[in-house]
């Protein structure tokens, strides 16, 4: 149950803390979670190594999600002179 909480914890301060204008505004409540965060315990060690390589997981997720459908053109290698 504890890891559960966590988990949705996690998930709601990886979206608030997306940067930008929107992590400015919820930076009071980001900080909050992120101190409720630090006093819960997790019930098995393996999950404790495992957060932060799920938060940065998380991230790219959803970074990825928004980039779907971005293109971008990349300039000719070498430089073209």
């Amino acid at each position: 149950m504890r890891t559960k909480v966590c988990k949705i914890l996690e998930e709601v301060l990886t979206s608030l803390d997306s940067g930008g204008e929107q992590s400015r505004a919820f930076a009071p409540e980001i900080r909050k979670l992120r101190e409720v965060l630090g006093m819960i315990q997790p019930s098995n060690p393996l999950v404790e190594d495992c957060a932060p390589m799920a938060v940065a997981a998380a991230k790219l997720n959803r970074l990825a999600d928004e980039s779907k459908g971005v293109l971008v053109s990349l300039p000719d290698l070498p430089p073209s002179r």
